[in-house]
């Protein structure tokens, strides 16, 4: 059997897309792929806070089990696909265009830069640099990321013991200009959250703090 026609969309296709099923008779589904991944898309729309609670108690129940998941998954795409040549010289192609682009991109990587290692070093002229225009000093961030190492990260309530990424609560994508860029560096838009967490919500603003942006310009 090469073909087989799908019981939704009532079109003949070719076996690869269906999904293979052991309970099925000739071991595919009845419906194709396309169907599939439709049916799947509007049940999570109509059922988005019921799937995002369901996930959020499995990773709790299984934090260590994804966790070490996650970290094997991320060894062997980084070694398959991240080191090889052509894909490097892409993403670093890829990358300096988008800093001639958006010269608001360098800034940002600068800034963030001075910020994670400010929490390393102590008292370098670039360290000065970065405290005289954000407005506050080292003992002060210090002071506010200090309880936060201390507590589970705010979205999946997992440990920071292992690792967290600083995170801006308002993306600086929002920023517009040099002088928003700044202000997303204020105490107060900066949180720690578990690698896994930051890397997942990248640049999506809380639904809380959408007030705080309008047409995409930063208003804090």
């Amino acid at each position: 059997m090469t073909t087989k026609t799908c019981t939704k969309c009532e079109v003949e296709k070719d076996i690869d897309k269906f999904c293979k099923r052991r309970d099925r008779k000739d071991g595919y589904n009845t419906i194709c792929k396309d169907c599939d991944n439709q049916k799947s898309r509007q049940y999570y729309t109509d059922n988005r806070e019921r799937v995002l609670k369901r996930c959020r108690k499995y990773n709790l129940e299984h934090a260590e089990e994804t966790k070490e998941q996650r970290s094997a998954y991320g060894k062997i795409y980084n070694k398959k696909y991240c080191q090889k040549p052509d894909i490097k010289q892409r993403r670093k192609i890829s990358h300096q265009n988008r800093i001639k682009n958006n010269p608001l991109i360098k800034d940002s990587h600068r800034l963030s830069g001075y910020l994670r290692r400010s929490l390393k070093t102590i008292g370098s002229r670039k360290d000065n640099v970065f405290f005289k225009l954000v407005g506050y000093s080292k003992s002060e961030l210090d002071n506010r990321f200090t309880p936060m190492r201390n507590s589970p990260c705010p979205m999946c309530r997992r440990s920071l013991e292992d690792g967290y990424h600083i995170d801006h609560i308002l993306p600086v994508s929002c920023a517009k200009n040099r002088e928003e860029l700044i202000k997303l560096f204020k105490l107060s838009n900066l949180q720690l959250l578990c690698p896994s967490c930051n890397l997942s919500k990248s640049n999506k603003i809380p639904k809380e703090d959408t007030v705080a942006c309008s047409n995409g310009a930063c208003l804090i």
